[in-house]
């Protein structure tokens, strides 16, 4: 590793985790004056309020890797430029890209942390907060228990409710499973008091079934001590999908849950399709905003230092905006999930590469080797345009020359 590379890793380091610790110290402050009178009144041991704070650092850092890329890149490179090392450095020799390549190696790394963040640690977060919670006011819950859970299945016109559902063990009680027509008349109903999810279908015991006629009449009713029903073949852990929010899924649950859902109305999938196209999308929000942080913070000039801080603030507020602008968009079926979650990063994307290419002068190294790559390929094309062009030149610097001469000889 080259001694500059580690130099300037080192300078964007050092501010990097400063941010870091500081957000997080903000916050753990903060939330402490909401949960100080909990974890008081119920004598909380401080392992248990150190575990509730560590539960929340995946989720946190959801929101502080993107700014703190931004504002550490955007500070290291102020206080080069001010002690006039970038000059230095360009001096030596280093290109654009060599000189910020410590750069786009520390923003790639971070993505990559904040793509696995998102994927999954950070989607549970908040089920570890309430858990624990509960937990320091002595309401232990068995988080694999669902209770009173409701799921319309459009596709197949079914509606299932069940009393108790253990998603681990796919054991529930109190059963209720409505088949109507596409009318929207009821057909069948099932109640039964326990029931099995055996991998591929659901076995129900202690059943009572009910048989409608047109008019939704009960023509017949039928016991069973046991029934399997084959063509009810949702696992439990998609019927638990549906009472989740799709920031509370992982990435693999999100793909999983539409894959199983296919056929389904768009509108109702629109959120978890959005979702998972925005896990893939975010962690991209730290090469964005690195490339503002890279034009703003290489600018010379008299202005202070604070101008550049206030533009990256305007920036980043405007980015977040938007973002969940397009987002909400999304979840509400306006526009594509794919186009909800890459259009913003797309869009403030090309902006930084167009703040960078007039700060750099990439544009005008563009257009001096097209105009280079037109005149080559027209003295291709024709060789005797760039001779006669040459011969014109040359009589023209003649003609110049006799005229000087003839000024500049004394008169006879």
């Amino acid at each position: 590793m080259k001694i500059f590379f580690r130099y300037l890793i080192l300078e964007l380091l050092q501010p990097f985790l400063f941010c870091i610790i500081a957000c997080s110290t903000l916050w753990v402050v903060a939330d402490l004056f909401g949960s100080l009178d909990d974890f008081y009144e119920n004598k909380a041991p401080w392992s248990l309020i150190a575990t509730y704070y560590a539960a929340q650092f995946p989720r946190l850092m959801v929101d502080v890797l993107p700014v703190a890329m931004l504002f550490a890149s955007l500070y290291a490179l102020l206080t080069l430029t001010r002690r006039n090392e970038l000059t230095a450095l360009q001096a030596g020799g280093l290109s654009s890209l060599q000189l910020f390549s410590p750069f786009i190696v520390m923003a790639v790394l971070v993505a990559g942390v904040l793509f696995y963040d998102v994927s999954w640690p950070a989607t549970k977060a908040e089920a570890k907060r309430a858990a624990i919670m509960r937990e320091v006011k002595e309401q232990k819950q068995d988080s694999a228990i669902v209770r009173g859970l409701i799921y319309v299945d459009p596709q197949r016109y079914r509606v299932w409710y069940i009393q108790k559902l253990n998603v681990a063990t796919g054991e529930a009680e109190g059963l209720e499973l409505l088949q109507r027509d596409e009318k929207g008349r009821d057909l069948e109903k099932y109640f039964a008091r326990y029931g099995e999810y055996t991998g591929q279908f659901w076995r129900l015991r202690d059943v009572r079934k009910n048989v409608h006629d047109a008019r939704g009449d009960v023509v017949r009713q039928d016991t069973y001590a046991s029934i399997d029903l084959d063509e009810y073949t949702i696992s439990p852990s998609n019927l638990v999908f549906t009472q989740s929010k799709p920031s509370e899924l992982t990435l693999t649950e999100l793909g999983r849950f539409l894959d199983s859902s296919r056929g389904q109305h768009e509108s109702r999938l629109a959120p978890y399709r959005t979702q998972y196209h925005y896990l893939f999308a975010y962690p991209s929000s730290v090469l964005v905003l690195l490339g503002f942080a890279l034009a703003l913070g290489t600018k010379q000039g008299r202005g202070s230092p604070a101008g550049g801080v206030f533009n990256a603030i305007f920036i980043l507020m405007v980015y977040l905006f938007i973002m969940q602008f397009f987002s909400a968009m999304g979840r509400g079926n306006r526009i594509p999930a794919f186009m909800a979650a890459w259009a913003c990063p797309v869009l403030f994307g090309l902006g930084a590469l167009v703040m960078m290419g007039f700060r750099f002068g990439w544009f005008w190294q563009i257009q001096r080797r097209w105009k280079l790559a037109r005149t080559e390929s027209a003295t291709e094309e024709n060789p005797l345009a760039d001779t006669g062009a040459r011969d014109l030149r040359l009589k023209g610097l003649r003609l110049l020359l006799d005229k000087v001469t003839k000024e500049n000889l004394p008169p006879k």
